[in-house]
C-alpha cells in the first residue's frame, strides 16, 4: 500500500482487516500495538482506494447507459425512416 513503509504484510493484512469488520482506528491501534496515525494513515488510504473504485465503476455504467440510449434512439429513428413492404415505397 505505502511503498516504503516499515510495516509487514502480515500487518497490513491485518489492519484491512480490522477495517473490513469496522474495527475503528484506536481499537485497530491497541490489537496490533502500532500507532494510532499509522493506522488512521491505513484506513484513509483504504478509503480512498474505494472510493476511487466505486467512482470509476460509476463512470463506466454512465457510459454504457449513454450508449444504450443512443443506441436505443438509433433503432428508434431507423423503424420510422425504413420503408414498409408492399407500399411501393422502394
Amino acid at each position: 500500500m505505502f511503498q516504503n513503509s516499515k510495516l509487514s504484510r502480515y500487518k497490513v493484512g491485518k489492519i484491512i482487516e480490522c477495517f473490513c469488520i469496522d474495527i475503528d482506528a484506536s481499537k485497530t491501534a491497541l490489537l496490533l500495538k502500532l500507532n494510532r496515525k499509522t493506522v488512521n494513515r491505513y484506513f484513509l488510504a483504504i478509503r480512498r482506494l474505494v472510493h476511487d473504485h466505486q467512482l470509476s465503476k460509476k463512470n463506466r455504467y454512465l457510459v454504457l447507459l449513454r450508449l444504450m440510449k443512443v443506441s436505443l434512439v438509433l433503432q428508434e429513428s431507423v423503424a420510422v425512416w425504413t420503408p414498409q413492404k408492399g407500399t411501393g415505397d422502394a
